[in-house]
């Protein structure tokens, strides 16, 4: 016989070339197919060439007693042998299985002894989409079994606007419906961050896939056509749709009972709620706003009351606290849910010029637009609106867990009465003083910006860096101290050395020539990080051009990224060396003259599980170090709180993730670190060692920090909704189900 020609000479016909493709791609398919409904048998039986390993029988009778979970032995017995005669014999009593259950027609036992490449792809088709159909619900036509995998896929899909699925096939070209119904099921766990590469997208898809529900990997991707066959796809998303569970929701058994029907009952009494707490101008820490900011906590503390909570307390003082709980069995885990009512101040040139009057409030299109409004007096109303929600909806003996809501009257970041040092020692010193009336069992925190590092998208946050900062001073002059006034002249500067480059020397090789962190013991990530921590953040794309588009980093400066990190974990889980200010300090220079002495303030955000003296040990160790010339410095006004860090993998983050995924979908959903110090969870975390976590959506819209703020009162409905799913995520969580809080440690504030 001739030998055949290759594929792609001119005897090789495209037609012959595309069925050579498709019998390659459906042998690929059906033999992972095969040997993962085989792969828990105790026999051990394997494809691995299917054409030849199919023809003495054995392994279709393992795969179809498998599948029907009968034994086949009443229908003949199995005979092991070499013969063709045996093989025969073999597939005769599989095949008087197949007729009284698949009906396959056209193809007998000889056949497939023969190894018909053409037959026993069909007789395995067959196969598959018997079993397939009783799997799906009993469909006995194909035609029906194809559009309920299709309704399904686009269930999950149709939230996506950048996706339109209308076939099994070519809208699945590029990978990213895959990751989409990942998303759709669990969107904080999935991650919906689709790349341009179709190969890149499908094993993401199915590595999450199979580590999450089991679900096996059929196609190839690395095959470019994988998605031209539909019988190599119909498998694949059968065994999604089979594998996945429905929907998120059906996981609440309290958000379904009536709760978009309260959200829309209420919605004007919610809105004259939140326009009324907007209308109070409660700049936090203003002494011009003192009263105001008293205002503002008793309107929270009558939202408090008349969401029938109990132990209402105001505090007394500027800015109060406020707090309230709700229990209901000391069985059950209690929640603490912090929000803020303090704003910043609306007049800052950099936030822009209002249309209008910040404190009051205007509603247009369902849009709310006033100073605080996002920021963050809307998120007040949600969690005490979600309590009452549930109490109206089915009584308090349904609330699934304790709930205790404090509202603070905390400066924003963006204010100029923000000082973190403060505003930490201040809550410790509130938690502190009602430590046993707030202890819980979980934390959760809201953050109006939701996560840089994740713009656009609902975000739950696990960790922050904690912070250390301090002045370092240096002389190269004996009387430098006591006679500051008297700078030294330029005309000596050629033996002198000029203090301000002695200590910039110092300073500056805190990072080495390529700019990276050059300290022993603050370079690269603590190895005992947890791989779930790092992981976390592994779906967050975040990259330079974000980082220079966000920060205005100048394109050309030298971007320090360590190698063995991505961007997001070195945010979040490394150290990071600035400089506040460097310079002449004692009296004011000449052109032609220079200082005896210079000073510098080093600030470094510090790795969560780090303790603010350890960093600053090593940092200060290192600059004595980098000095030389036997000039000697001086530390002085230390500062540093440390930061936090959870268990991203633990069920009541899990819940608070998928609750704000679901509810602002097709917004992205995220988890993520943050790199910036933030004071209220840190002090919660470390004062109370509970699991501790932040929420919020990155929406540009919303105009948080400049002038016309605003939030659509939907969102507010949605924030409402969220939380009651996630408070009823968390039924049936044992007390003790939670992972211990890792830290920075809950050291008190450092000040020198």
């Amino acid at each position: 016989m001739a030998d055949q020609a290759p594929a792609g000479s001119p005897k090789h016909s495209a037609r012959d070339q595309a069925i050579a493709d498709r019998i390659k791609r459906q042998k690929k398919v059906f033999t992972n197919w095969v040997n993962y409904k085989l792969c828990e048998r105790d026999d051990n039986i394997m494809v691995t060439d299917l054409f030849e390993d199919i023809k003495d029988g054995f392994v279709m009778h393992a795969l179809l007693e498998e599948l029907s979970g009968q034994s086949l032995r009443p229908l003949g017995k199995m005979t092991k042998g070499k013969l063709r005669i045996q093989h025969v014999a073999n597939m005769n009593i599989v095949f008087k299985y197949l007729e009284q259950t698949v009906k396959i027609v056209g193809i007998g036992p000889q056949d497939i002894v023969d190894g018909n490449e053409t037959l026993v792809l069909g007789m395995l088709w067959s196969t598959i989409v018997f079993f397939m159909a009783k799997d799906l619900g009993g469909i006995d036509d194909m035609s029906a079994l194809k559009s309920k995998i299709l309704r399904w896929v686009k269930k999950h899909t149709d939230p996506y606007e950048d996706l339109d699925i209308t076939n099994l096939t070519s809208d699945f070209a590029s990978g990213t419906p895959f990751l989409a119904i990942l998303n759709n099921v669990n969107p904080s766990g999935s991650p919906y961050n689709p790349s341009d590469d179709p190969v890149d997208n499908l094993k993401r898809a199915f590595k999450d896939a199979h580590e999450k529900y089991g679900v096996p990997m059929l196609i190839d991707p690395e095959d470019p056509d994988f998605w031209k066959d539909e019988k190599a796809m119909i498998p694949q998303l059968a065994e999604f749709m089979k594998r996945l569970p429905d929907d998120v929701a059906d996981k609440d058994t309290i958000a379904d009972q009536g709760m978009d029907n309260w959200t829309k009952a209420n919605k004007d009494k919610l809105a004259d709620d939140l326009g009324d707490l907007c209308a109070i101008p409660s700049v936090a820490d203003d002494p011009d706003h003192i009263q105001d900011c008293d205002a503002a906590a008793n309107k929270v503390k009558d939202l408090m009351t008349d969401a029938g909570m109990d132990n209402v307390t105001k505090e007394d003082g500027p800015a109060p606290f406020v707090f309230a709980d709700k229990m209901v069995g000391e069985n059950k885990p209690t929640v603490l849910i912090y929000a803020n009512y303090g704003v910043s101040e609306p007049d800052d040139p950099a936030g822009g010029s209002w249309d209008g009057k910040p404190f009051e409030p205007v509603v247009d299109a369902d849009r709310m637009t006033a100073k605080g409004v996002a920021e963050d007096k809307s998120h007040v109303l949600a969690p005490i609106n979600a309590v009452k929600a549930i109490m109206d909806t089915v009584g308090a003996n349904g609330l699934p867990v304790n709930v205790k809501v404090v509202v603070g009257g905390v400066p924003p970041p963006t204010s100029k009465f923000y000082d973190p040092s403060n505003n930490t020692q201040k809550l410790k010193d509130f938690v502190n003083r009602n430590k046993d009336a707030l202890m819980p069992d979980y934390i959760l925190v809201s953050e109006p910006d939701g996560s840089l590092l994740a713009p656009g998208a609902a975000a739950g946050m696990f960790s922050c860096r904690g912070f250390v900062s301090f002045d370092v001073t240096a002389t190269t002059f004996e009387d430098a101290a006591t006679s500051p006034e008297e700078p030294f002249c330029s005309r000596y500067v050629g033996p002198f050395l000029d203090p301000a480059i002695v200590l910039a020397k110092a300073v500056g090789k805190l990072r080495g020539p390529d700019g990276k962190i050059a300290v022993a013991g603050l370079t690269g990530i603590d190895p005992e990080l947890p791989a779930a921590i790092r992981e976390a953040v592994s779906g967050i794309t975040y990259g330079e051009a974000e980082l220079r588009a966000d920060s205005g980093y100048k394109a050309g400066a030298v971007f320090a990224q360590e190698a063995d990190m991505t961007l997001a974990e070195q945010l979040c889980f490394s150290t990071g060396v600035s400089v506040v200010n460097l310079g002449g300090v004692f009296g004011e220079v000449e052109e032609a003259t220079a200082p005896r002495a210079a000073r510098v303030r080093v600030h470094a955000n510090i790795p969560p599980t780090m303790k603010v003296d350890d960093a600053y040990t090593k940092l200060t160790a290192a600059i004595e170090a980098n000095v030389g010339y036997g000039v000697a410095v001086e530390f002085s006004d230390k500062k540093g709180e440390p930061g936090w860090v959870s268990d991203p993998t633990h069920q009541f983050f899990k819940s608070v993730c998928e609750s704000m995924g679901k509810q602002f979908a097709p917004k992205p959903s995220a988890s993520a670190g943050n790199p910036e110090y933030k004071p209220i969870p840190a002090v919660f975390a470390n004062c109370f060692g509970k699991p501790t976590y932040m929420h919020g959506v990155n929406d540009g819209e919303r105009n948080i920090h400049h002038a016309n703020e605003s939030m659509a009162l939907e969102d507010v409905r949605r924030e409402i909704r969220g939380f009651v799913k996630t408070l009823g995520g968390l039924q049936g969580l044992s007390l003790d189900g939670s992972v211990a809080t890792t830290t920075g440690a809950a050291e008190e504030k450092v000040e020198a």
